[in-house]
């Protein structure tokens, strides 16, 4: 009987298994050093997209020691490249800058970074941001004083000041202050919260926590915040006259009462010599004596007569928008109108710039036409910023305004009750309503109302003048896109960045 051999039979299947198991340790071989491939990627990968991060940081250093350089000092167009080394100075890799500068009249850059590694220079990354300096206009209302807002008051934007403030009325927004707490000198007593309000229930200090009454600050309120500096604005008008006489409207002293600027809705602007102001007469009487009694025509701050002018060969009362919308006057000016698809700024500064008094005047409406960023105006007054004593009862002014030196606001007009005026100055001094839409920068205390019972307003308060109802509608388009040319802080801030690559 022969015995079949099974020898072979059993060398099949293990050579299978054997096969199978090279097999998948190849591939697990093949896998772990893929990962391992990737994961180093990744790590270059991840290291490039820091140097890039770096090279924006890098810039934003460099613009707030010097905010107009977009060559990276070195005077001559891009890309800069810059080496990026480690903790104890060995190159890990470079950066490559290529770098937007804003366009006229803006703040607003785009840096475009691109970071690699030495090891692995072809796995970049890139990064662009748009950095911009936030201007004035960051704000409602910022101001540079203690400040008062008084009942009828409703605010739409964030308010601060570098003082204490009082806000009797209703804040939509935050309202901050540099300091922490102040004495109010509307109110004796002591020190306050640096904001607070006198409406009832009371507002106690610390240690008390600051209490929250939405009542007043519908988003809150905070206090010792950063500061907003008003003087170095004056360093720009330099500049500014200098932008203006190469590529704007500059027009020098008019050896007169200054000027009124009116704009169209057809892109043009109408300019007028201020030669007179309007007066106004009252005529008082003390028991049996009678007299005739002249407000003053400066404090009215009223056109009364105006003539035209020849400007560039042009008459003054049809001029074209100038393309940088820059326009600057070195004497008080009076503003009104409607734009149309127009951004333009106003600057009234008189020589020395740094101690000169200029003013800016609304006692008609200015308005735009578009209220989605296409139009804006900008008021910079080197002194204050008036609503003068003819100004309309129902007054809107849609612009960013800046008082540098003095106050946003109307003066004190008393009451002159039972006196025979003609020329109509008894009713003058109570007004119905003011509207603001855009900002207000005030160095001194802002207001268009004053404290007093000499009537009463709609809703029942009293006043002693101006007007009852003040809305401050903030222009959030404002934020990063102010007029053209108007004044901004010192340090650029990252508005936007994304991964490009």
């Amino acid at each position: 009987m022969r015995i079949k051999s099974t020898t072979g039979s059993i060398y099949i299947p293990v050579l299978i298994i054997i096969t199978l198991f090279v097999s998948l340790s190849t591939l697990a071989l093949t896998y772990v050093v893929s990962r391992a491939k990737l994961s180093n990627q990744e790590k270059f990968r991840e290291i490039s997209f820091q140097i890039a991060e770096a090279g924006i940081e890098y810039y934003r250093w460099h613009l707030a020691h010097d905010r107009d350089d977009f060559q990276d000092g070195t005077g001559a167009p891009g890309p800069y490249v810059h080496e990026y080394s480690d903790a104890d100075g060995s190159v890990l890799g470079q950066f490559s800058l290529d770098i937007t500068p804003p366009p006229v009249g803006s703040t607003v850059a785009t840096i475009e970074s691109s970071g690699s590694t030495t090891e692995k220079p072809n796995l970049k990354k890139i990064i662009s941001a748009v950095l911009g300096r936030p201007s004035f206009t960051n704000f409602a209302v910022v101001a540079n004083d203690n400040m008062r807002f008084g009942e009828g008051t409703e605010v739409y934007g964030p308010i601060h000041s570098n003082y204490g403030i009082r806000f009797d009325g209703l804040a939509h927004n935050v309202v901050s202050s540099s300091e922490i707490d102040y004495n109010d000198p509307d109110h004796g007593g002591g020190n306050e919260w640096a904001v607070h309000t006198h409406l009832s229930p009371t507002d106690p200090l610390p240690p008390t926590a600051m209490p929250s009454r939405p009542d007043v600050f519908e988003v809150g309120r905070e206090v010792d915040v950063g500061g907003v500096s008003f003087t170095s604005i004056s360093g720009e008008f330099d500049d500014l006259q200098a932008e203006a006489a190469a590529n704007g409207i500059y027009l020098t002293d008019s050896n007169a009462e200054g000027y009124r600027v009116h704009f169209r809705t057809d892109h043009k602007v109408e300019i007028y010599r201020v030669t007179g102001q309007q007066t106004c007469q009252k005529y008082t009487c003390f028991w049996t004596w009678c007299w005739w009694t002249n407000y003053s025509s400066t404090n009215l701050w009223s056109v009364g007569t105006e003539e035209t002018f020849n400007y560039g060969g042009e008459s003054s009362d049809n001029l074209n928008m100038p393309t940088n919308g820059l326009i600057f006057i070195e004497d008080d000016v009076w503003v009104d109108g409607q734009i149309n698809g127009d951004r333009v700024t106003v600057v009234a500064a008189k020589t020395p710039y740094s101690s000169g008094n200029a003013n800016i005047i609304n006692n008609n409406d200015l308005l735009y036409t578009n209220y989605d960023g296409t139009d804006a105006i900008g008021l910079l007054a080197q002194d204050n910023v008036y609503a003068g004593f003819f100004s309309e009862d129902d007054l809107r002014v849609d612009a960013a305004l800046i008082a540098q030196k003095g106050r946003v606001g109307r003066l004190y007009y008393p009451s002159a009750s039972g006196d025979f005026n003609p020329a109509g100055c008894n009713q003058n001094y109570s007004r119905d309503t003011f509207t603001n839409f855009g900002a207000i920068g005030t160095n001194e205390r802002y207001g268009y109302a004053w404290t007093g019972s000499s009537y009463t307003c709609d809703d029942g308060h009293t006043q002693g003048s101006g007007y009852c109802t003040r809305n401050l509608l903030y222009d959030d388009e404002f934020y990063f896109s102010p007029p053209p040319f108007f004044p901004a802080t010192d340090q650029f801030r990252i508005i936007t960045w994304e991964e490009v690559d």
